[in-house]
Parts: structure tokens; sequence; C-alpha cells
């Protein structure tokens, strides 16, 4: 089965990919990886995609040949601006269900 982790950069993320890839082959995406966290998915065998889910038109691409999502990216702060916190962690996340469903 081919699953695609969203927020891969991330803790929550990069540690639900790290644990799949051993059943299953997997793409995590995120906006920037942090260079350890980079190698350790790259060695545990997790292909790696930088995307903004933000932008509708990252969605389809991600989503060819996928057969499950796990949906890890969001912004997790308590200090964050309102309508980013929205568009990030609301809108995108609908987006992408939606892209998904398709």
């Amino acid at each position: 089965m081919r699953v695609l982790v969203t927020g891969a950069s991330g803790f929550l993320g990069g540690r639900t990919a790290r644990l799949l890839v051993e059943e299953h082959e997997v793409v995590g995406t995120g906006r920037v990886f942090p260079p350890s966290r980079r190698r350790a998915l790259q060695e545990a065998g997790v292909r790696l995609r930088t995307a903004d889910l933000t932008a509708a038109d990252s969605l389809r691409p991600l989503l060819q040949d996928v057969d499950a999502v796990v949906h890890c990216a969001a912004l997790s702060t308590l200090w964050g601006r309102r309508d980013q916190l929205q568009r990030i962690n609301v809108d995108a996340s609908a987006r992408l269900a939606r892209a998904s469903a398709e």
C-alpha cells in the first residue's frame, strides 16, 4: 500500500512515517525538512516531497497513485494569528479531505 503522510517534517508526522514505512511504501510531505529529520526519514526509506498544503494546485500531484492519507500537518502553536491557524489547520485540511475523496 502506498501511504501519503502529511507533516512528515514534524514530530508526529515524522514518527508516523517511520512506523508505516516498515510495512508500506510511504511518501512524506513537509514545508521544510530540518537536515537531521530529512536524513532520518530517508534512511528509514521514506520518500520525501516538499509541499505547501495551502496551495490548492499542490494537492493533485501528491495524491496521485496514493492508497491512503495520514494527515499530520498542522501549525501547532497557541500564539499564531487566528487567520493563519484557520488557513493552515482548517482550510487546508478540508481541501485535502475533498481532494482525497475525488
